[in-house]
């Protein structure tokens, strides 16, 4: 009963957007957001039960059309229990999505030969959902891409072409680099990405990497730049496969608005404040217009408050992104 109960709002969610697109009117809110969950094992339970109540309650207060949901590892179930009126789906092992459209299907178009480094091993699989909204459909997939080489300890000493070796070392736990397995990645989705104009992709998450619209002759004074102009891998496939960067759309200029996700204050002693944007949601297609974009982002394990709502805690050590569109019918 509850399955068909959470279908049947799932199925409303999808007729309300079609009524209110034949009349020009619907925006589409997406939120992306790393909550943490790895490497819970070192808090305790009541602590766990504290930062997930604020998760929660963060993503009620923001009521978003799609949520893609980073770091899973064991809270799904959870999440979905506390997310009613969502229609929910694991995308392997560490990363989900809450839709309030129906998922009619998913995808794999990517699977590592390796291990992505789990603490259980396993390989970094990618998966797309499938949405139907109505009057048309909507591909998702939450990214969340290896942590290694560490982008808040970027090198300061190296050129940009010996960043971009940095970038492309062969990790640990037998991982591919970032972007080899974006490489991966977006090779699989070609087929999606030929057909991005009548069926648009969103693809968030954390992607742990720069961005070459970050790293510009303007920002050379941002902390960890040094002055150096870097093409980053990772940010330039995405573009060059079809997708664009949903904040520096609406916000082109980094000097004017970096947009830091990471790290939240009191993560890392020695860095006060985010400095490094790793949050990304990134769109294929024309038929989604960006219109806002927000970073949701308080003082670690601190009170903090959003548009006059008040939670105890901010739960992660990632700032949660949130994106609206406009949808054209």
């Amino acid at each position: 009963m509850k399955n068909l109960t959470r279908s049947l709002r799932a199925l409303v969610a999808g007729m309300i957007l079609m009524c209110a697109v034949a009349h020009g009117e619907e925006h589409l809110s997406v939120l992306s957001w790393n909550t943490e969950h790895y490497g819970w094992e070192r808090r305790s339970p009541a602590e766990r039960t504290l930062l997930e109540s604020n998760m929660f309650a963060v993503v009620r207060a923001v009521r978003p059309d799609i949520f893609l949901m980073q770091e899973t590892y064991g809270s799904f179930e959870r999440f979905k229990a506390a997310l009613p009126g969502y229609d929910a789906r694991l995308l392997g092992r560490c990363n989900a999505i809450f839709s309030r459209f129906p998922i009619v299907g998913t995808h794999e178009p990517y699977r590592e030969k390796g291990n992505y480094g789990e603490p259980q091993g396993g390989a970094f699989n990618t998966q797309v959902a499938d949405l139907d909204a109505g009057c048309m459909r909507l591909r998702a997939c939450p990214v969340a891409m290896l942590w290694l080489p560490l982008c808040v300890r970027t090198p300061a000493d190296k050129t940009p072409d010996e960043l971009l070796a940095w970038e492309n070392e062969r990790q640990p736990y037998d991982a591919a680099p970032r972007p080899q397995a974006m490489a991966g990645i977006l090779a699989g989705m070609a087929p999606f990405l030929a057909e991005k104009d009548e069926v648009p992709i969103l693809m968030a998450g954390d992607f742990n990497s720069h961005s070459h619209l970050d790293w510009t002759a303007a920002t050379g004074n941002w902390q960890g730049h040094h002055g150096r102009t870097v093409p980053w891998p990772v940010s330039s496939q995405m573009v060059k496969a079809g997708f664009y960067d949903v904040f520096r759309a609406l916000y082109p200029d980094p000097a004017a608005n970096y947009g830091a996700t990471f790290p939240m204050p009191g993560v890392m002693a020695e860095f006060p404040k985010p400095f490094l944007r790793l949050d990304y949601i990134y769109a294929a297609g024309n038929r989604l217009k960006p219109v806002s974009f927000e970073i949701i982002a308080g003082d670690y394990h601190r009170p903090f408050v959003w548009h006059g709502r008040s939670f105890s805690a901010f739960p992660s050590d990632h700032a949660a992104v949130l994106a609206h569109f406009v949808v054209d019918a």
